[in-house]
């Protein structure tokens, strides 16, 4: 008689946002929350599910596209190719995302209206809205093949920065940008 060992090797992204991955996404997002008033954000693990999911999807698809719109939570996406430094790492690909979603600012943003000059200021609204309380972040390194570089999501719960109101909340929800002192500076990237 003989025995026969069957090996499933199951094939999965050993890039993906792990622990540390989600601390660092956190960490980053809750330094520029704070340079606005902003509460600190929690992490979810459901959200991080969502998002590593989307971020596995646009890197087997090999283009970055925002997922169906859902009002379980609102979205940012990124995605940088082999030019960008340290962008082949987790602790170059999340604090470089976080940056590049929050450098919407200086899209002319109006604290008043919640507008900008035309250009997106979506996702520095993601980062930076009062009224979204949790977070869950994926990545993708794909290293060869369509769109070969990193794909980073992140989403955000409840999906308030979505509203349809957000000119009229945009006041109470996004405080002017304040001077970072040591201690933020300390927390900084």
């Amino acid at each position: 008689m003989t025995i026969k060992l069957i090996i499933l090797v199951l094939s999965f992204n050993l890039q993906a946002c792990d622990p540390k991955c989600q601390l660092e996404c956190l960490k980053m997002h809750n330094y520029y929350r704070a340079l606005h008033d902003s509460p600190p954000l929690s992490c979810d693990p459901e959200l991080a599910k969502s998002a590593q999911s989307w971020t596995d999807q646009q890197a087997a698809d090999g283009r970055m596209y925002h997922s169906k719109w859902t009002d379980q939570y609102t979205e940012s996406i990124s995605w940088k190719g082999w030019g960008w430094k340290g962008m082949e790492k987790m602790e170059g690909a999340i604090p470089g995302a976080t940056r590049s979603w929050y450098s919407e600012i200086k899209n002319d943003y109006n604290y008043q209206s919640g507008e900008g000059n035309g250009q997106a200021i979506g996702h520095f609204q993601a980062v930076t809205w009062k009224g979204e309380e949790r977070l869950g972040c994926g990545l993708n390194i794909k290293a060869a093949g369509t769109k070969a570089g990193t794909f980073v999501t992140a989403h955000y719960a409840p999906a308030s920065h979505a509203s349809m109101d957000k000119k009229k909340q945009a006041p109470d929800n996004i405080k002017p940008r304040k001077q970072p002192g040591l201690c933020i500076l300390q927390l900084g990237p």
